[in-house]
């Protein structure tokens, strides 16, 4: 019960009875037989390998349609759009279900986007704003943090419109000093 037949080769040594395969696809030069990308949703999987088509095509539903969700009791409505969805904002401070949501949307884009795995929420005072629809499918996400320091990207808009011929070297130097970040004062009643 359960022991292994042992058979003897010509050597006389005791050998493991062969094992059976299983081969899965036959290479006869067929069209479609090695993995392909979905332009849509960009995933990669084996046409006709019934397990990888049934992945794809949630993947593909989720990168088109957003992802699933149903909401919770208690939620941080930042906007709320009787046409199109809410948005919600999450902190770290939020119940944990708030914060795995969060993260298993966060973990969806990186991966659609080929981004290192735990990299959006990797600042332990992010804020994540998801944008839900009204079909219930978190279609938008922004994750935030503070910052202390900018640089500028362009000349401010108070200087008027950016001048196409300015000297290159000056508009560098004006990019690469920092902006100090201020919370506006607070006004009182």
């Amino acid at each position: 019960m359960g022991a292994k037949q042992l058979s003897a080769g010509r050597s006389g040594r005791c050998q493991s009875a062969p094992r059976s395969s299983k081969q899965m696809f036959l290479d006869l030069g067929q069209k479609d037989f090695s993995s392909s990308k979905c332009s849509v949703c960009g995933m990669v999987y084996a046409k006709g390998h019934e397990e990888d088509e049934k992945l794809h095509r949630g993947f593909h539903q989720s990168a088109v349609q957003g992802l699933k969700f149903q909401g919770w009791g208690q939620e941080r409505v930042v906007l709320s759009d009787p046409f199109s969805g809410r948005l919600l904002m999450v902190i770290p401070s939020d119940p944990s279900a708030h914060v795995k949501r969060a993260q298993e949307v966060c973990s969806f884009v990186e991966k659609a986007h080929g981004i290192t795995s735990g990299w959006l929420m990797s600042s332990p005072q992010c804020k994540v704003f998801l944008f839900v629809s009204l079909q219930k499918r978190v279609v938008g996400l922004a994750v935030v943090e503070p910052i202390k320091q900018a640089y500028r990207v362009a000349a401010a808009a108070a200087s008027g419109p950016v001048d196409q011929e300015a000297d290159s070297s000056q508009l560098t130097q004006q990019q690469q000093q920092p902006v100090s970040l201020q919370a506006p004062p607070q006004q009182q009643p």
